[in-house]
């Protein structure tokens, strides 16, 4: 009876050493996934900023033109 119980604590041991490492595994993962996630947000941000500066810049260059056509005109 006790070798039946020393297997029996043998596998449930076992079997709860493999949900831990599936549960580090998972959280690894989910680590991972989280990182690349942050990381992508970050370049997403970076080309928001870039395009919103192209924006301005391009404004400030119609409105120059748009000075510049109004004083023709006026001429």
């Amino acid at each position: 009876m006790s070798t039946l119980m020393e297997i029996s604590d043998s596998a449930l041991a076992e079997s709860t050493s493999l949900q831990q490492s599936r549960f580090i595994e998972r959280r690894s993962w989910e680590k991972l996934m989280i990182s690349n996630l942050i990381e992508a947000q970050e370049r997403v941000t970076e080309e928001i900023t870039k395009l919103t500066l192209l924006l301005a810049q391009r404004d400030s260059e119609i409105d120059v033109l748009k000075a510049e056509i109004q004083q023709k005109s006026q001429e």
